[in-house]
């Protein structure tokens, strides 16, 4: 009897040991997505190179950073995980193309300024659910 109140205590004892590593294995595993999972930037490149490498906002407020390209400036706003081109001198970009794209916010977006050699683009790590039909 005794020798089988010792085996009850052992076995409660790798049971406790056994869940309290597999707590802390998921408080791990998501204390880690967290800080190195699902970090999304924006990529602004002038003739292919990067000028600007920013968070991506996801607050309701609206935030607006400057870069420069060719002596000129142009204007990025990022909100509620997009980003979008605001409208440059039409001297410096005729048509706006870029400023009428919009805002985009999946990584398969982009912003491109023709006449300016500007792309802007999401760069993520987070997979997006584009299907194999779409086209």
């Amino acid at each position: 009897m005794k020798s089988l109140t010792k085996l009850n205590k052992v076995f409660y004892g790798i049971f406790i040991f056994i869940i309290i590593i597999s707590v802390f294995s998921i408080y791990v595993m998501n204390y880690t997505e967290k800080n190195t999972g699902n970090k999304e930037k924006i990529i602004v490149k002038v003739q292919g190179k990067i000028v600007k490498d920013l968070p991506l906002n996801k607050d309701n407020k609206s935030k607006v950073y400057k870069f420069n390209f060719n002596n000129n400036y142009g204007y990025i706003e990022t909100k509620n995980g997009k980003v979008r081109m605001l409208e440059m001198d039409r001297k410096i970009c005729p048509k706006e193309v870029c400023s009428d794209t919009g805002w985009i916010s999946k990584k398969y977006q982009i912003i491109v300024c023709m006449p300016n050699k500007i792309t802007v683009n999401i760069d993520s790590n987070k997979e997006d659910t584009l299907d194999a039909i779409s086209s």
